[in-house]
Protein backbone atom coordinates (compact mmCIF):
# COMPACT_ATOMS: atom_id res chain seq x y z
CA UNK A 1 0.00 0.00 0.00
CA UNK A 2 1.77 3.24 -1.07
CA UNK A 3 2.40 5.94 1.71
CA UNK A 4 0.47 8.91 2.19
CA UNK A 5 2.49 11.84 0.41
CA UNK A 6 2.15 15.12 1.74
CA UNK A 7 3.28 18.21 -0.01
CA UNK A 8 3.52 21.76 1.77
CA UNK A 9 4.94 25.16 1.28
CA UNK A 10 8.39 25.43 1.17
CA UNK A 11 10.01 27.15 4.01
CA UNK A 12 13.20 27.66 3.13
CA UNK A 13 14.60 28.46 6.66
CA UNK A 14 13.15 25.07 7.35
CA UNK A 15 15.31 23.07 4.96
CA UNK A 16 17.68 22.26 7.28
CA UNK A 17 15.68 20.83 10.09
CA UNK A 18 13.40 18.63 7.76
CA UNK A 19 13.43 15.05 7.82
CA UNK A 20 12.44 12.13 5.77
CA UNK A 21 13.11 13.39 1.64
CA UNK A 22 13.32 16.36 0.35
CA UNK A 23 12.26 16.48 -3.28
CA UNK A 24 13.87 19.73 -5.70
CA UNK A 25 13.56 19.68 -9.43
CA UNK A 26 16.42 20.57 -11.36
CA UNK A 27 16.30 22.93 -14.96
CA UNK A 28 18.00 20.86 -17.52
CA UNK A 29 21.02 22.95 -18.17
CA UNK A 30 21.68 22.76 -13.78
CA UNK A 31 20.60 26.15 -13.37
CA UNK A 32 19.44 26.42 -9.41
CA UNK A 33 16.31 28.00 -8.61
CA UNK A 34 15.59 29.31 -4.62
CA UNK A 35 15.39 25.53 -3.39
CA UNK A 36 18.14 24.59 -5.00
CA UNK A 37 20.26 27.18 -4.48
CA UNK A 38 19.34 26.62 -0.50
CA UNK A 39 20.03 23.16 -0.72
CA UNK A 40 23.56 23.50 -2.01
CA UNK A 41 24.25 26.03 0.33
CA UNK A 42 23.37 23.89 3.21
CA UNK A 43 25.18 20.58 1.49
CA UNK A 44 28.64 22.78 0.73
CA UNK A 45 28.22 22.96 -2.87
CA UNK A 46 27.23 19.28 -3.14
CA UNK A 47 24.42 19.77 -5.79
CA UNK A 48 26.43 22.32 -7.67
CA UNK A 49 29.01 19.54 -8.13
CA UNK A 50 26.44 17.39 -9.05
CA UNK A 51 24.79 19.44 -12.21
CA UNK A 52 28.68 19.87 -12.86
CA UNK A 53 29.49 16.13 -13.33
CA UNK A 54 29.44 14.99 -17.77
CA UNK A 55 27.13 12.40 -16.37
CA UNK A 56 24.03 15.16 -15.49
CA UNK A 57 23.81 16.22 -19.25
CA UNK A 58 22.76 12.62 -20.25
CA UNK A 59 20.30 12.28 -17.94
CA UNK A 60 16.93 12.16 -19.28
CA UNK A 61 14.46 14.43 -17.88
CA UNK A 62 12.78 13.14 -14.94
CA UNK A 63 15.71 10.94 -13.72
CA UNK A 64 15.74 11.08 -9.80
CA UNK A 65 19.43 11.44 -8.76
CA UNK A 66 19.26 11.08 -4.91
CA UNK A 67 21.88 12.28 -2.20
CA UNK A 68 22.11 10.38 0.63
CA UNK A 69 22.32 11.22 4.01
CA UNK A 70 23.05 14.96 2.80
CA UNK A 71 26.26 16.74 5.25
CA UNK A 72 24.21 19.76 6.40
CA UNK A 73 20.52 18.01 6.66
CA UNK A 74 18.88 15.64 8.83
CA UNK A 75 16.66 14.52 5.83
CA UNK A 76 17.63 11.35 5.22
CA UNK A 77 17.77 11.75 1.27
CA UNK A 78 17.63 14.58 -1.14
CA UNK A 79 15.72 13.37 -4.46
CA UNK A 80 17.02 15.60 -7.63
CA UNK A 81 14.48 15.37 -10.30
Amino acid sequence: MPKNIEFTETDLDMLSQATGRIAAILSPDGRLDNIGRRLNKLTKGAVVRLTQDPEFEKRKSGEVITLAYPAGLQAKAIDLV
